[in-house]
């Protein structure tokens, strides 16, 4: 339960056993739409620019706020905003993030580019 909460989302991790106790991660959308995420973070899927095995108390990601919408999926996060727009953050081996770009993970949330 996250008080205050309007959405929650929560991912697997793509390469791990369903059973692997690492598990997976979850954000919400809480007061302002500011977003939290809590969990496996080895490809940086909560947003807080590093990277780590797992972080088990939610925290909140910087500068991120206006969110109405959350998604997450195989070590990959997104966001959707009040104006339209939209970011993501985490696994990015296949482009994922919607950068432009693939290859390493992205651990802070990077508007997705639209064409």
């Amino acid at each position: 339960d996250v008080p205050g909460a309007t959405e929650i989302a929560t991912g697997a991790d793509g390469d791990l056993d369903p059973n692997d106790p690492r598990g997976g991660h979850a954000c919400a959308i809480v007061a302002q739409g500011k977003v939290l995420c809590w969990g496996n973070n080895r490809s940086g899927q909560l947003g807080r620019g590093t990277t780590s095995d797992e972080e088990a108390a939610p925290a909140e990601i910087a500068g991120l706020t206006g969110a109405v919408e959350i998604t997450a999926g195989a070590e990959l996060t997104c966001a959707r905003f009040e104006s339209g727009a939209a970011a993501c953050w985490g696994r990015n081996d296949h482009g994922q993030v919607g950068n432009g770009q693939t290859g390493a993970a992205i651990s802070s949330p990077v508007p997705i580019a639209w064409p």
